[in-house]
């Protein structure tokens, strides 16, 4: 079960929209904001690995949150304190009381 004390950090669940601009009729791609939420933020481990011809260095966090949501995939983004992260695994927390999110941003 989680508390409403352990989840004490802010983040933002961002959906990828598609919208046409009116002025050149472009078809265009945006992050917008889907859900505000409050989570546990569990640090996880860090990386570092050449991709690119570039060294590449990333930092995979998991986000513990209250309430449970079906329109959280993989598909999203979660912003905390600014720094976006993509999301590579959703799980349910017991019968739908929450969600566990591992995610993964760049370190820069």
């Amino acid at each position: 079960m989680i508390t409403t004390g352990e989840c004490d950090r802010p983040v933002e669940i961002l959906v990828l929209e598609e919208f046409r601009d009116p002025l050149s009729g472009e078809l265009k791609k945006e992050w917008a904001l889907l859900a505000k939420s409050w989570a546990r933020v569990l640090p996880g481990t860090g990386a570092e690995r050449y991709g690119d011809q570039q060294l590449v260095a990333t930092n995979a966090t998991r986000f513990r949150m209250r309430g449970y949501r079906d329109d959280v995939t993989p598909l999203n983004r979660l912003r905390y304190r600014g720094r976006e992260y993509d999301i590579h695994g959703v799980q349910e927390i017991g019968r739908r009381e929450g969600l566990e999110v591992l995610a993964e941003a760049r370190a820069e």
